[in-house]
């Protein structure tokens, strides 16, 4: 049997065959494998249970191409090398022509070379020292291939197109074949630290009592054509990744941050649907345009939220207060008509780490949604729908965000679960009404935000298709990403398809070609969001262990949020959340899964109990906080 060798830890070795199947080889058996090798496994000891099979190695196909990451040690005979999280037990030795002017406790990038009776390695490049801050973001990055800067030809063609598209020649013939709505009130509404201005709004008042909702997108793909050096880089990125400390752009800053950021009092192009809304909610005319904007506003979500308040409305102007007010009462117009459809609302809050200049945690808290997120959250996802349910109807090849129907293995456990509150659900014939109706049950209960996680996690997980099938938590039969081209891929990708209609350029033959590219476009950009939101959680956890590493010994007080077979999660009132493990805890500790509960000695512990929790230790390098419970 064939398959990819993977060497988890120094006591784990995994092969995923082609089937998808993935086994169990023992240290001894592992015949001088690294990770990655393409391998021929035999069944050495076969047992009625599966679980105690031995499996051994007995031929290496194909040597891996794996760059591996390693702290260098140097010893006075040859030059050792160990790998710097899971150390695998196997050191590997380097001629000293090969090892690029490493140092001892450098943290280095090495490659197999050749194979003669061993592996030959060599060193490709010197990360950074051992001891250094940031060391462990800098390696989670080289693992998952994100490269922080973009290739010389990739910068040299966005300069050269951020030269070409910001002439005054091109913007007047722009001018004259798109719609002109530069004079129109238009504002953007974004995080305060925002750069890549994705979207901008206006909401109008009609004679007729409706409501004209506009939403403006930056026109990414006027720029970036398919198949272009940018296009490839783009592809290859899929999306901007968001740290505390710094953006990973999925376009260079030439675009991303000047020419397409829809930023105040500049002429921009944009890609726009106008939609007239009634008093219901529904959408009673639609419309995609091309068009001109110029932004008169840049504001913030909490300045938003204060004028719309009434909090703090001075020192505005008069269009901009009556516009904002406006928004404010559509949004409540769309947010009920998706209430009484019954369709799933998540409150959760955020947590937002703020940083001062140089690089060091500020702070840690929770970020609860204001007016002015929801506002712009739900003219999102009103566009999304409409340009989606437009292109599907039409049977135009496009890019759609699926959320299938949770799987029944998960209901079952979830249904279990909500019956210690008295929740009844009934996990055969479960769908998104009769989970937003247990969301609403809840009401300001003090376990609803802990069981909302608990119901977040049982859905399945979202991602990209070619086939519309429908978005189980919005409830909704046609969506897809419009709204975010400067950092979402297949938004750009659907801008290009909504472009070539709008020119009547959507023959049948640029309809094959996108029937022939999109499904691979989709599969490709849904793996590579979980990388890129794995990654924006691994260095998440990391800011919060540099948050606590001052705080040993500090008392908490904590609510208990989560349940595994080895201790317990507990939650913070600044929002930071993590593990309990029974070994730290002085009394025995049995958990019951199927309840989703525990005891400690004999008290029962639910979900959102208050305990009192005390600091023991951090560990960045293991990724680690531990508590206790004090008493």
């Amino acid at each position: 049997m064939l398959g990819f060798y993977k060497q988890i830890s120094g006591n784990y070795w995994l092969v995923t065959l082609e089937d998808g199947e993935e086994i169990f080889v023992f240290k001894t058996k592992t015949k001088w494998s690294f990770s990655g090798d393409f391998v021929d496994v035999r069944i050495l000891n076969a047992q009625k249970w599966e679980r105690r099979r031995e499996w051994i190695i007995i031929n290496i196909l194909k040597r891996t191409e794996e760059k591996l990451i390693w702290k260098f040690i140097k010893s006075s005979k040859q030059y050792a090398f160990v790998q710097v999280f899971n150390s695998f037990g196997k050191d590997i030795y380097i001629p000293e022509k090969l090892q690029m002017w490493a140092k001892d406790w450098d943290i280095v990038i090495t490659k197999i070379r050749e194979w003669k009776e061993k592996p030959l390695w060599e060193v490709l490049q010197i990360v950074g020292k051992d001891s250094d801050k940031n060391i462990e973001e800098s390696i989670l990055l080289i693992e998952n291939n994100i490269e922080l800067d973009f290739p010389k030809e990739v910068q040299n063609e966005a300069k050269r197109i951020d030269e070409k598209f910001s002439t005054k020649t091109f913007l007047d013939q722009e001018i004259l074949r798109r719609t002109d709505l530069r004079k129109e009130f238009i504002i953007t509404i974004d995080w305060a630290d925002a750069k890549d201005l994705d979207d901008a709004i206006s909401v109008q008042k009609l004679e007729n009592w409706n409501y004209k909702l506009w939403v403006y997108i930056a026109d990414v793909a006027q720029y970036v054509m398919e198949n272009s050096i940018l296009d490839k880089e783009a592809l290859i990125r899929w999306t901007s990744i968001y740290l505390p400390e710094l953006v990973i752009p999925m376009l260079p800053k030439e675009l991303s941050n000047w020419l397409c950021s829809l930023n105040p009092n500049e002429p921009k192009l944009t890609l726009s649907i106008i939609m007239e809304i009634d008093k219901n909610g529904e959408v009673v005319e639609r419309k995609i345009l091309e068009t001109v904007i110029e932004s008169k506003y840049r504001m913030t979500y909490d300045e938003v939220a204060e004028i719309i308040t009434w909090k703090n409305p001075q020192n505005r102007s008069k269009d901009l207060i009556e516009m904002l007010n406006l928004a404010k009462k559509l949004k409540d117009i769309i947010y009920t008509k998706r209430k009484k459809e019954w369709k799933i609302d998540f409150e959760l809050h955020e947590l937002k780490i703020e940083m001062w200049e140089n690089k060091e945690v500020k702070n840690v808290y929770k970020y609860e949604r204001n007016e002015a997120y929801i506002v712009i959250e739900e003219f999102m996802v009103i566009a999304n729908e409409e340009v989606s349910k437009f292109f599907a109807t039409k049977k135009i090849p496009f890019l759609y965000r699926l959320h299938e129907e949770p799987q029944k293995q998960d209901l079952q456990i979830l249904a279990k679960i909500l019956s210690n509150y008295w929740i009844v659900l009934n996990p055969e014939k479960a769908n998104s009404k009769e989970i937003a109706q247990i969301i609403d049950s809840l009401g300001e209960k003090v376990y609803k935000y802990f069981l909302l996680k608990l119901i977040l996690r049982s859905m399945s997980k979202a991602c990209y298709s070619s086939e519309d099938v429908g978005h189980f938590w919005l409830g909704i039969d046609y969506y897809s990403h419009f709204t975010s081209p400067i950092r979402r891929y297949p938004d750009l990708q659907i801008h290009r398809i909504i472009k070539e209609y709008l020119n009547g350029r959507l023959d049948e033959k640029r309809m094959k070609h996108y029937k022939t590219i999109l499904k691979n476009i989709a599969d490709r950009t849904s793996a590579t969001e979980i990388i890129a939101e794995d990654i924006e959680r691994k260095v998440r956890y990391l800011k919060v262990i540099d948050f606590m590493s001052d705080k040993i010994w500090e008392k908490f007080s904590s609510i208990v949020s989560g349940v595994t077979e080895n201790g317990f999660f507990v939650e913070l009132e600044s929002g930071v959340e993590w593990f309990v493990h029974k070994n730290s805890l002085k009394k025995l500790f049995v958990s019951d899964l199927d309840w989703y509960c525990f005891f400690i000695w004999k008290e029962k512990f639910l979900i959102w109990k208050e305990v009192e929790t005390e600091l023991i230790g951090t560990d960045r390098r293991s990724k680690k906080i531990d508590f206790s419970i004090f008493s």
